[in-house]
């Protein structure tokens, strides 16, 4: 982290953490419907 950016950081902290969670949802619907899911 780099001091001046910590709005920028935080943003992007936010994007990745909802495109994580987005991820996480595919994979567990994957998973529900017997596909083979690679952590």
């Amino acid at each position: 982290t780099h001091k001046g950016t910590g709005k920028l950081d935080l943003q992007e902290n936010i994007r990745r953490s909802e495109r994580e969670k987005k991820e996480e949802k595919l994979k567990i619907k994957n998973d529900l419907s017997g596909n083979t899911v690679t952590l």
